[in-house]
């Protein structure tokens, strides 16, 4: 049970990023699309965060396990440190958890540095089931260790390529609980070569796990069901609905990022 946020763009949009930021912000404080009471995503938030000038790459990355609701100097932190980069794409997951402790292990995004050089981020909404993991992959974690670090654990000691990743990641959905999804973003970054995965998957609960996307030439940006309801009207209706034909159990593909040879590949599981 989280909230989520992925965003491709530049500093000429840096503002309609920053709407986007606010509106996950507020989702997580008060989010009425779980049941009938609204809810607090308020158990820790983390982002990863590759920036470009010119060919220089720099990556951010950031866990903390207070509310992201209660922690504006850290996103004051984030918009200023946006604004150095000529180009830039980040992932932002907020925690509400539904298995492992409230600490930095099992707040998103997981990494895992590869000892092909290799860096794996990874994040989750939903729930899995934990144990269905470990006999698929032959292994067990800590009792503590939440569903979803287990799951990109698993990912990350078993694909060579994007393309083995790829298919890992589509048969995670035979491990989503009912009324849970498998609304997922995961950048590979290969030296200075930055890829990414995105999935909306859910089983149930609609309202909650659907998903919007936004593609235009200067943004491209995925986002958890609730932010809709804190954009300004200028960027919903910019919003393409995930979660309904022909849209549904929707996969894509994001290749060579931060450069001019951006591929954006969008399948059906």
């Amino acid at each position: 049970m989280c909230r989520i946020l992925f965003v491709e763009s530049n500093k000429e949009n840096i503002e309609t990023v920053y709407g986007l930021i606010d509106a996950l912000v507020k989702a997580s404080e008060s989010d009425n699309t779980y049941g009938d009471k609204s809810i607090s995503h308020k158990d820790g938030f983390g982002y990863i965060l590759f920036g470009k000038n010119g060919e220089k790459l720099h990556k951010v990355y950031v866990k903390e396990t207070n509310p992201i609701f209660e922690s504006p100097l850290e996103i004051a932190t984030l918009k200023e440190t946006l604004t150095h980069f000529e180009r830039f794409t980040f992932g932002i997951h907020v925690r509400l958890k539904s298995e492992g402790a409230i600490d930095l292990i099992n707040t998103h995004p997981y990494m895992f540095s590869l000892p092909n050089g290799k860096n794996l981020f990874f994040m989750h909404n939903g729930t899995l089931d934990k144990t269905l993991i470990e006999d698929e992959f032959s292994f067990s974690v800590p009792e503590n260790v939440s569903d979803s670090f287990t799951f990109s654990y698993a990912i990350s000691r078993n694909f060579k390529n994007i393309s083995d990743l790829k298919e890992l990641i589509k048969n995670g959905t035979k491990f989503v609980r009912e009324n849970s999804g498998f609304n997922t973003i995961t950048f590979l970054l290969d030296h200075s070569k930055i890829d990414a995965i995105i999935t909306s998957y859910f089983k149930g609960k609609r309202e909650y796990y659907k998903t919007y996307l936004i593609k235009e030439n200067v943004l491209t940006a995925f986002m958890s069901s609730t932010l809709q309801q804190y954009l300004d009207k200028a960027l919903q209706a910019k919003l393409m609905l995930i979660g309904d034909e022909p849209f549904k159990e929707t996969i894509i593909i994001l290749q060579d990022l931060l450069t001019n040879e951006v591929s954006i590949k969008q399948e059906q599981f």
